[in-house]
């Protein structure tokens, strides 16, 4: 018999429960929000694909990176650990976007990484790519759950690019902001 976790479903698992304060990994028997030895509270820890748009004009770019940094502040703040290669591979440095050379290099990679983990999270505020629309056909078709977010208007509230201090006016998510990741939680 093969071993499924109960968080994704998955028999090749990546999810955690870990304690906030200590950061030790539970030990098995425990649940999201039970009290660790240290006295912090396990919390559980989904690895997730985030999809949101990156291309485009160097304007449209920055603005979807803004976007993209509020999309991975929502993701902490509610349970999963986003992943998001289009955010990473890019900055200045690493590969150039506008190479398709390093374009590849850089689907590739993400796809490789994406393909392991359990959810992709498709953030639609801004609306939905050719990029996205093909990480969820993937997804689909690896049997990942796929979880719509819509964040509302406050991650534009401010458009300074070096001033973070918009994310952190936006306060707690609320669950309404993504319905289905709540059931998706709750059914798991």
């Amino acid at each position: 018999m093969t071993y499924r976790c109960d968080k994704c479903d998955r028999a090749d698992c990546v999810c955690l429960l870990q304690c906030d304060t200590c950061f030790e990994p539970a030990e098995p028997g425990f649940d999201a929000g039970d009290e660790c030895l240290c006295g912090g509270t396990f919390r559980d820890w989904t690895p997730a694909v985030v999809e949101s748009p990156y291309g485009g004009d160097p304007e449209t770019v920055a603005r979807n990176l803004r976007y993209l940094r509020a999309c991975l502040h929502w993701c902490v703040h509610n349970g999963f650990t986003p992943y998001a290669s289009h955010g990473l591979l890019t900055q200045p440095g690493v590969l150039r976007d506008e190479l398709p050379g390093e374009r590849r290099l850089g689907l590739g990679g993400g796809l490789a990484l994406g393909d392991l983990l359990p959810v992709r999270l498709v953030f639609t505020d801004l609306g939905i790519t050719s990029g996205m629309e093909a990480g969820i056909k993937r997804a689909t078709r690896l049997g990942q759950h796929v979880i719509t977010v819509r964040l509302t208007a406050a991650w534009e509230a401010r458009r300074y690019p070096d001033d973070l201090g918009w994310i952190w006016s936006m306060g707690q998510p609320q669950p309404e902001d993504a319905p289905n990741a709540s059931a998706w939680r709750s059914n798991r």
